[in-house]
This record gives structure tokens, C-alpha cells and sequence, in this order.
């Protein structure tokens, strides 16, 4: 039990890690409406489970997301936030989607 718990964990501090290793691209951004926000948490195997969004866009909404997504979402303009598995940290990740762009 202790031992799938640990991996578990070290699974989900792996996948944080690579998401903000994430560069940005030298190519400007395409022009996303103002304000698009997506908030994830991670799932094992590099994945990420949809836990709320602001103004984002129909079709890029999607109940799971992959790394690559996530990226192409941040080429686009798109603010990702990931948040912690169990969800402590979705009403501040909220509450940063809604506050204006600085």
C-alpha cells in the first residue's frame, strides 16, 4: 500500500516537473480571446483531468489532456494552471482566472 502511494506520488511530482520544464516557443503566440483559462490536476501516466476553465473556447474543452495539448493550449495564449491531485488549490486557481491580465 505504502509502496503504490510513493509511486503514485512520484508519478504526479514527475509529471509536474516536465509540465513546468515547459519552454516557451520563439514564434509569437496566436491571438486567443483575452482571458482564456484552464485549470488541470495531474493523473497518473502524464495525463491531466479537467477541473474548471474561464472563457475557454468549446472545442478545447476535454475531460482529459495530455501533455502536448496543454502546450499547444499555451501556444495559443491559453493561461493552464495545474493544480494539486486531490484539488486543495482549485478556488485559488479560480480566483486567478478571474483577476484581469497584468
Amino acid at each position: 500500500m505504502k509502496i503504490e502511494f510513493a509511486v503514485v506520488m512520484l508519478i504526479c511530482g514527475w509529471a509536474t516537473v516536465a509540465v513546468a520544464q515547459d519552454k516557451p516557443q520563439d514564434k509569437p503566440a496566436e491571438k486567443a480571446p483575452e482571458g482564456q483559462c484552464l485549470i488541470v490536476a495531474p493523473r497518473p501516466i502524464l495525463k491531466y483531468e479537467f477541473r474548471d476553465s474561464y472563457n475557454l473556447a468549446k472545442e478545447n474543452v476535454k475531460d482529459v489532456y495530455k501533455g502536448k495539448d496543454l502546450s499547444d493550449l499555451r501556444k495559443q495564449g491559453v493561461h493552464v494552471i495545474v493544480i494539486d491531485p486531490l484539488g486543495h488549490q482549485l478556488e485559488k486557481a479560480q480566483a486567478a482566472c478571474h483577476e484581469p491580465p497584468k
